[in-house]
């Protein structure tokens, strides 16, 4: 659970979210100099152990003998794919494209968030999900107030 408060959309979430979180997580091993991502993203990796790299498609240009690009090194407790949790709850249709290519340097053990099991998670606490003060939490506490009244004495 530690990795998982680094997260900034998890890090003020309650311990049930949490515990929910990790319900959902897959364990993974990917072999040394593997291909990890590149589109669509479709998962969040935890790292538990090993080196990744990720960096930029190249675009050297014509003429060109040397290109270099940006590469960031992701180790123990790391993690990759923030762009699912920033995604609005009703758009898991909709996958982001990965602006970066992920690379295992390392035989790498990590955990997986997928996709599909986020938004399965999202649709059981969504109201954790919101944003604080956005009209997506006040239709969501509303359409929950609702369904409360109809299953209830009152909604008869």
């Amino acid at each position: 659970m530690k990795t998982l408060r680094t997260v900034d959309k998890l890090k003020d979430m309650n311990e049930r979210v949490l515990t929910l979180t990790c319900d959902c997580l897959k364990p993974v091993t990917y072999s040394e100099n593997s291909f990890i991502f590149r589109d669509p993203l479709d998962c969040i990796v935890f790292i538990i152990d090993g080196t990744m790299w990720t960096y930029g498609s190249s675009d050297s240009k014509v003429g060109q003998r040397f290109s270099s690009m940006a590469i960031e090194r992701l180790e123990k407790g790391h993690f990759y794919g923030k762009e699912l949790f920033d995604r609005p709850s009703d758009y898991f249709t909709e996958l982001p494209v990965s602006s970066k290519h992920v690379k295992s340097l390392t035989k790498v053990e990590a955990f997986v968030l997928m996709a599909k099991d986020l938004e399965t998670l999202v649709s059981r606490v969504p109201l954790q999900w919101a944003k604080k003060g956005s009209q997506e939490e006040k239709d969501i506490a509303a359409s929950m107030l609702a369904n409360a009244f109809r299953r209830g004495d009152g909604g008869t």
